[in-house]
Protein backbone atom coordinates (compact mmCIF):
# COMPACT_ATOMS: atom_id res chain seq x y z
CA UNK A 1 0.00 0.00 0.00
CA UNK A 2 2.90 2.37 0.69
CA UNK A 3 3.76 2.32 -3.01
CA UNK A 4 0.41 4.07 -3.59
CA UNK A 5 0.14 6.29 -0.50
CA UNK A 6 3.71 7.43 0.22
CA UNK A 7 5.30 10.18 -1.86
CA UNK A 8 8.41 7.98 -1.82
CA UNK A 9 6.42 5.15 -3.49
CA UNK A 10 6.80 4.06 -7.11
CA UNK A 11 3.05 4.39 -7.77
CA UNK A 12 2.20 7.45 -5.68
CA UNK A 13 1.09 9.47 -8.71
CA UNK A 14 -1.46 6.80 -9.62
CA UNK A 15 -2.37 6.08 -6.01
CA UNK A 16 -3.28 9.66 -5.09
CA UNK A 17 -6.19 9.32 -7.53
CA UNK A 18 -6.84 5.59 -7.26
CA UNK A 19 -6.87 5.05 -3.49
CA UNK A 20 -9.74 7.50 -2.73
CA UNK A 21 -11.87 5.83 -5.43
CA UNK A 22 -11.21 2.32 -4.11
CA UNK A 23 -11.72 3.46 -0.52
CA UNK A 24 -15.17 4.75 -1.52
CA UNK A 25 -16.08 1.42 -3.10
CA UNK A 26 -14.52 -0.56 -0.26
CA UNK A 27 -16.57 1.31 2.34
CA UNK A 28 -19.77 -0.17 0.87
CA UNK A 29 -18.44 -3.74 0.52
CA UNK A 30 -20.34 -6.06 2.83
CA UNK A 31 -20.19 -9.33 0.89
CA UNK A 32 -17.31 -11.29 -0.62
CA UNK A 33 -14.49 -9.55 -2.50
CA UNK A 34 -12.46 -11.48 -5.07
CA UNK A 35 -8.92 -10.24 -5.72
CA UNK A 36 -8.11 -11.96 -9.02
CA UNK A 37 -4.44 -12.00 -10.00
CA UNK A 38 -3.85 -10.81 -6.47
CA UNK A 39 -0.08 -10.99 -6.02
CA UNK A 40 0.59 -9.67 -2.52
CA UNK A 41 -2.83 -7.91 -2.46
CA UNK A 42 -1.57 -4.37 -1.70
CA UNK A 43 -5.11 -2.93 -2.02
CA UNK A 44 -6.68 -5.33 0.51
CA UNK A 45 -6.78 -2.82 3.42
CA UNK A 46 -9.29 -0.74 1.45
CA UNK A 47 -11.89 -3.55 1.70
CA UNK A 48 -11.75 -4.18 5.43
CA UNK A 49 -15.56 -4.21 5.79
CA UNK A 50 -16.02 -7.14 3.38
CA UNK A 51 -17.30 -10.39 4.87
CA UNK A 52 -14.66 -12.37 2.96
CA UNK A 53 -11.58 -11.50 0.92
CA UNK A 54 -10.78 -14.21 -1.64
CA UNK A 55 -7.33 -14.19 -3.23
CA UNK A 56 -6.57 -16.02 -6.48
CA UNK A 57 -3.47 -16.08 -8.67
CA UNK A 58 -1.62 -18.42 -11.01
CA UNK A 59 1.26 -18.43 -8.51
CA UNK A 60 1.30 -19.62 -4.90
CA UNK A 61 2.30 -16.23 -3.48
CA UNK A 62 1.47 -17.39 0.06
CA UNK A 63 -0.61 -20.21 1.63
CA UNK A 64 -3.84 -18.16 1.56
CA UNK A 65 -3.84 -17.77 -2.22
CA UNK A 66 -6.01 -20.11 -4.29
CA UNK A 67 -3.99 -21.18 -7.34
CA UNK A 68 -5.92 -21.14 -10.63
CA UNK A 69 -4.78 -22.00 -14.14
CA UNK A 70 -7.77 -20.58 -16.02
CA UNK A 71 -9.47 -17.38 -14.77
CA UNK A 72 -12.37 -18.04 -17.16
CA UNK A 73 -13.31 -21.01 -14.96
CA UNK A 74 -13.33 -19.96 -11.31
CA UNK A 75 -14.06 -22.31 -8.39
CA UNK A 76 -16.89 -20.09 -7.12
CA UNK A 77 -20.68 -20.38 -7.04
CA UNK A 78 -22.95 -18.28 -9.25
CA UNK A 79 -23.72 -14.87 -7.76
CA UNK A 80 -21.42 -15.42 -4.76
CA UNK A 81 -19.21 -12.31 -5.09
CA UNK A 82 -20.04 -8.64 -4.52
CA UNK A 83 -16.82 -7.07 -5.84
CA UNK A 84 -14.03 -8.30 -8.10
CA UNK A 85 -10.71 -6.46 -7.99
CA UNK A 86 -8.54 -6.62 -11.13
CA UNK A 87 -5.28 -4.84 -10.46
CA UNK A 88 -3.06 -4.61 -13.56
CA UNK A 89 -3.90 -8.15 -14.63
CA UNK A 90 -6.08 -7.83 -17.74
CA UNK A 91 -3.06 -7.80 -20.02
CA UNK A 92 -2.11 -11.26 -18.74
CA UNK A 93 -5.39 -12.84 -19.89
CA UNK A 94 -5.61 -14.05 -23.52
CA UNK A 95 -9.45 -14.19 -23.64
CA UNK A 96 -10.92 -10.92 -22.37
CA UNK A 97 -14.55 -11.74 -23.23
CA UNK A 98 -14.29 -15.19 -21.64
CA UNK A 99 -13.00 -13.59 -18.45
CA UNK A 100 -15.82 -11.02 -18.39
CA UNK A 101 -18.45 -13.72 -18.87
CA UNK A 102 -17.03 -15.68 -15.96
CA UNK A 103 -16.99 -12.58 -13.75
CA UNK A 104 -20.60 -11.94 -14.72
CA UNK A 105 -21.41 -15.47 -13.56
CA UNK A 106 -19.83 -15.20 -10.12
CA UNK A 107 -21.06 -11.66 -9.44
CA UNK A 108 -24.28 -10.99 -7.56
CA UNK A 109 -26.86 -8.69 -9.17
CA UNK A 110 -25.50 -5.16 -8.91
CA UNK A 111 -21.99 -6.53 -8.27
CA UNK A 112 -18.98 -4.55 -9.41
CA UNK A 113 -15.71 -5.23 -11.21
CA UNK A 114 -13.10 -2.67 -10.12
CA UNK A 115 -10.35 -2.39 -12.72
CA UNK A 116 -6.96 -0.77 -12.19
CA UNK A 117 -5.24 -1.28 -15.50
CA UNK A 118 -2.09 -0.21 -17.30
CA UNK A 119 -2.15 1.42 -20.73
CA UNK A 120 1.57 1.63 -21.46
CA UNK A 121 3.56 -0.44 -18.97
CA UNK A 122 6.63 -2.16 -20.49
CA UNK A 123 6.61 -5.91 -21.12
CA UNK A 124 6.59 -8.00 -17.95
CA UNK A 125 5.61 -11.45 -16.59
CA UNK A 126 6.60 -13.08 -19.89
CA UNK A 127 5.31 -15.23 -21.48
CA UNK A 128 1.95 -14.18 -20.02
CA UNK A 129 1.92 -10.53 -21.15
CA UNK A 130 -0.57 -10.42 -24.06
CA UNK A 131 -2.37 -7.06 -24.28
CA UNK A 132 -2.77 -3.46 -23.18
CA UNK A 133 -6.52 -3.14 -22.66
CA UNK A 134 -7.69 0.45 -23.27
CA UNK A 135 -10.90 1.84 -21.75
CA UNK A 136 -12.85 1.40 -25.00
CA UNK A 137 -11.68 -2.20 -25.31
CA UNK A 138 -12.69 -2.91 -21.72
CA UNK A 139 -16.12 -1.40 -22.31
CA UNK A 140 -16.59 -3.58 -25.41
CA UNK A 141 -15.44 -6.81 -23.72
CA UNK A 142 -17.55 -6.12 -20.66
CA UNK A 143 -20.55 -5.31 -22.82
CA UNK A 144 -20.34 -8.72 -24.50
CA UNK A 145 -20.88 -10.26 -21.06
CA UNK A 146 -23.57 -7.91 -19.76
CA UNK A 147 -21.21 -5.76 -17.68
CA UNK A 148 -21.73 -2.02 -18.07
CA UNK A 149 -19.05 0.61 -17.39
CA UNK A 150 -20.32 3.04 -14.75
CA UNK A 151 -17.04 4.85 -14.02
CA UNK A 152 -13.88 5.51 -15.98
CA UNK A 153 -11.01 7.76 -14.91
CA UNK A 154 -7.47 8.19 -16.19
CA UNK A 155 -4.93 8.22 -13.34
CA UNK A 156 -2.69 11.18 -14.04
CA UNK A 157 -1.28 12.29 -17.38
CA UNK A 158 1.87 12.28 -19.50
CA UNK A 159 4.18 13.18 -16.63
CA UNK A 160 2.82 10.30 -14.58
CA UNK A 161 4.24 8.08 -17.31
CA UNK A 162 7.61 9.85 -17.10
CA UNK A 163 7.69 9.38 -13.33
CA UNK A 164 6.76 5.70 -13.57
CA UNK A 165 9.75 4.92 -15.79
CA UNK A 166 12.15 6.92 -13.65
CA UNK A 167 10.83 5.53 -10.36
CA UNK A 168 10.71 1.92 -11.49
CA UNK A 169 13.70 1.50 -13.76
CA UNK A 170 16.21 4.20 -12.73
CA UNK A 171 15.62 5.02 -9.08
CA UNK A 172 14.54 1.42 -8.48
CA UNK A 173 18.00 0.31 -9.53
CA UNK A 174 19.65 2.80 -7.20
CA UNK A 175 17.50 1.66 -4.28
CA UNK A 176 18.96 -1.86 -4.46
CA UNK A 177 22.19 -0.66 -2.88
CA UNK A 178 22.33 0.60 0.70
CA UNK A 179 24.76 3.39 -0.15
CA UNK A 180 22.50 4.89 -2.86
CA UNK A 181 19.10 4.05 -1.33
CA UNK A 182 18.62 7.41 0.47
CA UNK A 183 19.43 9.25 -2.76
CA UNK A 184 16.95 7.08 -4.68
CA UNK A 185 14.18 7.87 -2.19
CA UNK A 186 14.81 11.61 -2.39
CA UNK A 187 14.89 11.51 -6.19
CA UNK A 188 11.67 9.51 -6.26
CA UNK A 189 9.84 11.91 -3.97
CA UNK A 190 11.08 14.94 -5.89
CA UNK A 191 10.10 13.40 -9.20
CA UNK A 192 6.64 12.48 -7.91
CA UNK A 193 5.93 15.99 -6.66
CA UNK A 194 7.33 17.67 -9.77
CA UNK A 195 5.39 15.44 -12.16
CA UNK A 196 2.18 15.88 -10.16
CA UNK A 197 2.54 19.63 -10.62
CA UNK A 198 3.33 19.31 -14.32
CA UNK A 199 0.31 17.07 -14.88
CA UNK A 200 -1.86 19.75 -13.28
CA UNK A 201 -0.35 22.54 -15.39
CA UNK A 202 -0.37 20.55 -18.65
CA UNK A 203 -3.10 17.90 -18.32
CA UNK A 204 -3.02 15.12 -20.93
CA UNK A 205 -5.08 12.37 -19.26
CA UNK A 206 -5.14 10.03 -22.27
CA UNK A 207 -1.34 9.80 -22.00
CA UNK A 208 -1.48 8.47 -18.44
CA UNK A 209 0.04 5.09 -17.66
CA UNK A 210 -3.08 3.72 -15.98
CA UNK A 211 -6.83 4.12 -15.57
CA UNK A 212 -9.61 3.03 -13.22
CA UNK A 213 -12.92 1.63 -14.38
CA UNK A 214 -15.96 0.15 -12.66
CA UNK A 215 -18.20 -2.34 -14.44
CA UNK A 216 -21.58 -3.29 -13.00
CA UNK A 217 -23.48 -6.52 -13.55
CA UNK A 218 -26.80 -6.24 -15.34
CA UNK A 219 -29.48 -8.89 -14.85
CA UNK A 220 -28.74 -10.76 -18.07
CA UNK A 221 -25.82 -11.16 -20.40
CA UNK A 222 -26.01 -9.40 -23.73
CA UNK A 223 -26.23 -12.73 -25.57
CA UNK A 224 -29.26 -13.68 -23.45
CA UNK A 225 -30.98 -10.30 -23.90
CA UNK A 226 -30.79 -10.57 -27.69
CA UNK A 227 -32.71 -13.88 -27.81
Amino acid sequence: MKAFTSVFGTSWLQGRNLVPILRRHGATAKGAVLDLGCGSSPLRPLFASASRYIRMDRYQVDPEVIVIDDPSSLPLDDGSVEIVVLSRMLGDIPDQVGLMRELHRVLAIGGRVLVYESISYPQHDLPYDYWRVLPAGLEWAGGQAGLKVSENEYLGGYFTQVALHLNKFIFGGLSRFAVTRPLALMLRAGTNLMCAGLDKIMPRPTLATDYFACLVKSRKRKSQQSR
